[in-house]
């Protein structure tokens, strides 16, 4: 459980996270989404921002559970 917790501070995460979010809204996938419904291409936005920024905020926590205390 502690090599789970510690997945997000390392600084591959963060090269992945940022391919993710390339991908994610990226102008084929936004066609695809668009395609629909608008209102499908708005709940693939929000849910994609979600995600985005929930493992943001999993990063943020894993650096400061991992940097020593002053």
């Amino acid at each position: 459980m502690k090599k789970i917790l510690q997945i997000p501070a390392r600084s591959e995460f963060d090269l992945m996270l940022f391919l993710l979010g390339l991908l994610l809204f990226n102008w084929p996938l936004l066609t695809v989404a668009a395609g629909f419904q608008v209102e499908h291409l708005y709940l693939y936005l929000f849910l994609a921002w979600a995600g985005i920024i929930s493992m943001l905020l999993a990063t943020a926590r894993a650096i400061l559970r991992n940097s020593p205390m002053d």
